[in-house]
């Protein structure tokens, strides 16, 4: 990718327009890394259009590619290198936003709009945008969730030259506010490659990575409270209220509860179960949806033996081990309470019953002496195998 800032306006179009090329084409990390940090360079080319920057496609095209990047899980035998890509693209996409956001406010004071498919910023955007800082501000690495909080935190709370806000349509700004402001002045930077980066430990393949792999003994000894902070002080669950940012929380919590690392358990797991002991059992039985349907999500689909769609290990294994401590840890438990399981949840879901058959099910279910215990919606079937799982 082209190194250091463009010369003039036509150059740095150019440079933008590679640069977003790259991120899509560039088959190494450590190249997906740099043209996502290069991407930056569209700060210095305001879409006009084509005439002396970015033209509309383009402008479109870079945010796509760097939204996309803060999906790169890539793993090799170094750990989780895809990380690298995820902070550049943080840094860049914040870069980006405050300057979309300026143009298109320009834009509209001036009167210069020349219809929807010009529209620089918007709502959706800006929700887009928040979404994927929420899921990295509550994954598992240190660095890249305080500086997603730190991203978070100025995206909130910067006013423009103007007295607005500097990145305008943010949902539930007040609540990011609330929760990321005082990780403000966090910017951690973009990490070296020759740092190493987060080792990976996974269970079938511990040989292919150094040190020893810690196992799931460190996980059920590990004593998880509400008090528990965990590294980095940025772990929480509130955003979990926030319907446009709770399943992206969610996704995050869920890789790190799952995590085999104590710390992380502790921190991530004590956020989560103390949020969870102060829902109701409506609130409850709808997280138990919303478990339910991540579970389903990533379990892969193998319906077209042409075509069949793998599991996702990464997300799918944490969350299983994460559904193990929450259950261990009494989450459920007001599920199971008499009239918890019962119409509450019911009412909470409208999805197909599924029937779950089985002595063990039956025992951990809401007193049934029959061996087949037929859950009244996939909420409570969740709910019901989570808070018997103890038991069983």
């Amino acid at each position: 990718p082209p190194a250091g800032p463009p010369a003039a306006p036509p150059a740095a179009a150019a440079t933008s327009a590679a640069a977003a090329a790259a991120i899509a084409a560039e088959p190494t990390v450590g190249g997906r890394a740099d043209a996502a940090d290069a991407a930056a360079a569209a700060a210095e080319a305001p879409p006009n259009g084509g005439r002396d920057g970015l033209s509309e496609a383009q402008w479109q095209s870079l945010w796509r590619q760097l939204l996309a990047c803060t999906t790169d899980y890539e793993l090799e035998k170094r750990g989780d290198v895809g990380s690298w890509v995820r902070e550049a693209a943080m840094l860049s996409l914040e870069e980006v936003a405050t300057l979309a956001s300026a143009a298109q406010a320009q834009r509209i004071t001036s009167g210069v709009m020349a219809g929807d498919t010009e529209v620089l910023w918007s709502e959706v955007m800006a929700t887009e945008l928040a979404q994927a800082l929420v899921r990295q501000a509550h994954e598992k690495i240190d660095r890249l969730r305080s500086l997603a909080a730190g991203v978070l935190g100025r995206i909130a709370s910067s006013k423009s030259e103007a007295g607005t806000d500097a990145v305008a349509g943010l949902p539930c700004r007040e609540a990011l506010r609330a929760v990321f402001g005082r990780y403000s002045g966090q910017c951690h930077g973009f990490a070296l490659r020759d740092d190493e980066p987060e080792v990976v430990t996974k269970e079938a393949d511990a040989d292919e990575v150094e040190g020893e792999v810690e196992t799931m003994e460190v996980v059920e000894s590990a004593v998880v409270t509400g008090d528990d902070a965990g590294t980095a002080d940025v772990w929480t669950a509130a955003m979990l209220d926030c319907p446009p940012y709770a399943r992206h929380t969610l996704l995050g919590l869920l890789v790190s509860v799952g995590e085999l690392t104590e710390s992380t358990v502790r921190g991530a797991g004590g956020a989560l179960v103390a949020h969870l002991t102060r829902l109701d059992v409506p609130a409850l039985a709808a997280f138990a949806a919303s478990l339910h349907e991540v579970l389903l999500a990533h379990s892969g689909d193998s319906s077209d033996p042409e075509a069949p769609i793998p599991a996702d290990e990464r997300v799918l294994l944490p969350a299983l081990r994460a559904l193990e401590l929450l259950a261990t840890q009494g989450a459920f438990h007001k599920l199971r309470e008499p009239g918890g399981a019962g119409a509450a949840v019911a009412t909470a879901t409208t999805k197909p019953s599924i029937n779950i058959t089985g002595p063990a099910v039956a025992t951990a279910g809401t007193g049934s002496s029959t061996d087949t215990d037929t859950a009244t919606s996939s909420a409570a079937a969740t709910a019901d195998t989570a808070g018997g799982a103890a038991d069983t």
